[in-house]
């Protein structure tokens, strides 16, 4: 649930984005997903955000926080 936490806006929408700048870094964050893009291309970096706050929705709701929302795919 901390994970969670750390990825919720003010509105209780969860990016996985706050949850990496909070966990390692926003310049950690940054360099991670640059090297990701130039290893395995966009394609990699989207799909791992998007299957990440998917999943830590998915983790949240499970774990009885009803009120967590799913951010629309920046």
């Amino acid at each position: 649930m901390t994970l969670v936490k750390a990825g919720l806006d003010k509105r209780g929408t969860f990016y996985v984005e706050y949850m990496l700048d909070k966990a390692v870094s926003h310049p950690i964050h940054e360099a991670v997903m640059d090297d990701i893009d130039k290893k395995y291309g966009g394609k990699a970096d989207s799909d791992y955000h998007a299957i990440t706050n998917q999943a830590m929705y998915d983790l949240a709701h499970a774990l009885g926080a009803k009120t967590v929302k799913l951010s629309s795919f920046h």
